[in-house]
């Protein structure tokens, strides 16, 4: 019989204890408010971008928290740019860094946050995330007091904020440079025969942004199944995407061995004043190694404003060696 009281005892004594370590661990409704802000309204791309996270004990009790080996584990932080709504990836690399530079950073402890008081970190997402471009980015983070500990379920989101990403001094620069370029561009007046040269000019110096300049890509891209579907299913902020993934497709031809092209001559011009309409014959010759070295092309324009488009095009012959 005193075996059994004993036992009773000490099994009491475990589920008390038991439950009192658990307790601060499993609470579903903790007072505690999470806020995050910047010190001014926008950065460069360049420099720092200190986000300031508080969180805070808006309760009578004090609240037993956890800090994992690495503190950002408890802050799942959110990016968003609003130009087409994706996420900003987090860079693992800076992370591999940090456990090599500063350690102590990863050292796990749990720690009291007694009633309004505010336990305060920096974070410099420059160097956590990846920007891969300026622009409107919208930030919330989500503070997870116990990530491992059991509750993984248990979150409390921030209010949300913006920031507006500006480019570096060196962005600006080449962005000055490049608008200047396309204003000159803009005031020049091509015929039908000067648009093609332009093109095939462009290219052949391996400047792209010009080569794609005067083309309907629109209409362009369905020539190629590759893209064809893709595109004429996605919505309209997607197909900007797609145009730009065929782009790149288009431009890297030389490394699924397509020739590059070694020279070109205007063959002949037809040009409609009554609809706005021309057609430029123009044989283009290839390097090695190609099946046939030589091409004939008719290209199909319309007229935009003073501009020349082109709108579609067909390979009409070929020539063999």
């Amino acid at each position: 019989m005193k075996f059994k009281k004993i036992y009773l005892l000490f099994f009491l004594l475990i589920l008390i204890t038991s439950s009192l370590i658990a307790e601060p661990i499993f609470i579903k409704e903790l007072p505690v408010k999470v806020y995050i802000s910047f010190d001014k309204p926008y950065y460069a791309m360049d420099e720092e971008i200190p986000l300031n996270i508080e969180v805070q004990n808006k309760g009578n009790e004090s609240i037993l928290l956890y800090l994992e080996a690495f503190k950002l584990d408890n802050f799942d932080i959110k990016i968003l740019n609003l130009k087409d709504a994706s996420p900003v990836q987090r860079d693992d690399t800076y992370i591999e860094e940090l456990k090599s530079s500063s350690p102590e950073l990863f050292h796990p402890r749990s720690f009291q946050l007694y009633p309004d008081e505010i336990y305060k970190v920096e974070v410099d997402i420059n160097k956590e995330f990846k920007f891969k471009e300026d622009g409107r980015y919208k930030i919330i983070v989500e503070f997870k007091p116990y990530p491992m500990k059991g509750g993984e379920d248990i979150k409390f989101v921030s209010n949300p904020i913006y920031l507006d990403l500006k480019p570096s001094e060196q962005m600006r620069k080449e962005q000055e440079i490049i608008e200047q370029i396309n204003k000159r561009e803009e005031e020049k007046v091509y015929t039908p025969e000067g648009t093609i040269q332009f093109m095939l000019d462009s290219k052949i110096r391996g400047d792209f942004v010009n080569y794609y300049r005067y083309q309907n890509l629109d209409k362009i891209i369905q020539k190629y199944d590759e893209f064809k579907n893709l595109y004429n299913d996605a919505s309209l902020n997607m197909k900007e995407d797609i145009i730009e993934k065929f782009k790149k497709w288009d431009m890297n031809r030389k490394d699924r061995k397509i020739p590059s092209i070694a020279g070109y001559k205007i063959l002949d011009v037809y040009q409609s004043f009554e609809k706005d309409e021309a057609t430029v014959k123009c044989q283009i010759t290839y390097k090695k190694p190609a099946i046939f070295p030589t091409y004939i092309y008719q290209f199909y324009l319309k007229r935009q404003g003073k501009k020349w488009i082109v709108d579609d095009f067909d390979v009409i012959n070929y020539v063999k060696k």
